[in-house]
């Protein structure tokens, strides 16, 4: 063996390993439609995962319709998360279509049938706000978890750790709002809204909803 080689070797064997976040994946691309969900999203994936938002505060996600670079930033993504449940009404097309060619989860529907406000004005449709509720909420975190777990096994402890926590969190919010609305007296407790996407808060707390536009936007 030469001594250049022998050298080389020798070097390379006294070398100190590369740290793992140098030979870690890079992070799980996530697009989400709305802002809760892209909020799951960060809170179940942490550092692993680069989350984008295609809808800002105050977007209506009924309306909304996807624009060139929306297109362009879920196609490149290694995982879409929706609502589902029809809220993203005008975006439910493309989503089906793109689910063949990439991992595309509507999270709120792996809440149990059971569980699902129907509404006469639409027809087999149920009730997408499911968020309004953190009881409710906690199945689509489930389901963002797992989606990120099938995306990337290798990651799946760090992404169920994390997941645990912000379940916890949402339990402490739905303990603390349990008992801040029980204060309200019961002949008080209404609750007027333009749009009627306080189905499940009602339903939960025991609020009766007054939705002056009904569930129009």
């Amino acid at each position: 063996m030469s001594l250049t080689r022998r050298t080389i070797l020798t070097g390379l064997a006294a070398a100190p390993l590369l740290p793992r976040a140098v030979l870690a994946e890079a992070p799980l691309k996530i697009v989400a439609t709305t802002g809760m969900v892209a909020d799951a999203a960060r809170a179940v994936g942490g550092d692993l995962v680069e989350v984008q938002a295609l809808m800002g505060p105050g977007v209506d996600p009924h309306g909304y319709r996807q624009t060139r670079s929306d297109i362009l930033a879920m196609t490149r993504a290694d995982l879409v998360l929706w609502n589902g449940l029809y809220l993203e009404a005008q975006l439910e097309d493309f989503l089906t279509k793109l689910a063949a060619r990439l991992p595309v989860v509507a999270v709120a529907e792996a809440v149990p049938q059971d569980q699902l406000l129907r509404h006469a004005d639409y027809n087999g449709r149920a009730d997408p706000h499911i968020w309004m509720v953190p009881e409710l909420w906690r199945f689509a975190v489930m389901a963002a978890r797992d989606a990120m777990q099938a995306a990337r096994p290798a990651q799946a402890e760090q992404f169920a750790a994390n997941a645990a926590t912000y379940l916890d969190a949402l339990d402490n919010v739905g303990t603390q709002a349990s008992a801040a609305l029980a204060t309200v007296p019961e002949a008080s407790r209404v609750l007027i809204t333009a749009h009627d996407a306080f189905g499940y808060f009602g339903r939960s707390y025991g609020y009766e909803v007054l939705g002056i536009q009904g569930i129009s936007t």
